[in-house]
């Protein structure tokens, strides 16, 4: 072979070799890089559905105390416009008086020996319920 095939070939070796190892690091550099950025974005993604749960649980709690605010008002007004003893109050008296509040129901409840019933309520539904299975 003359010295100008063998230069060539070298020269297209060399740059052959080159291509290669330019190609084999690009590939590696961008195949890291793009599984740091899928890593990073799968921890804010987390990061975002905590922090979503997290102000769900606040806006919840808050609902509820509004609502226990709300009954409490409510729960005071029929008591001061009620009858003290439970005998002299009517279902009707109940079904008028939750109307005025702007409540659905009002149900009285009385203890008996092992449980709390409804005695008296605006919902003729809700009469003899026992509270033993109530939860939250």
């Amino acid at each position: 072979m003359s010295i100008k095939t063998k230069l060539s070939m070298i020269m297209s070796i060399s740059v052959l070799f080159i291509l290669l190892l330019n190609i084999t690091l690009n590939y590696y550099t961008t195949q890291e890089n793009l599984q740091q950025d899928s890593e990073t974005k799968m921890v804010m993604a987390a990061t975002q559905i905590a922090i979503t749960v997290q102000q769900t649980g606040f806006s919840s709690a808050y609902v509820d105390n509004i609502f226990g605010d709300m009954l409490k008002v409510a729960a005071v007004n029929a008591a001061k416009a009620l009858d003290p003893d439970i005998n002299n109050i009517t279902n009707q008296q109940l079904a008028e008086l939750s109307k005025e509040i702007g409540v659905t129901h009002i149900s009285l409840l009385v203890r008996t020996n092992d449980d709390i019933v409804v005695a008296r309520s605006s919902s003729q539904d809700e009469i003899g319920l026992s509270t033993k299975n109530w939860g939250y």
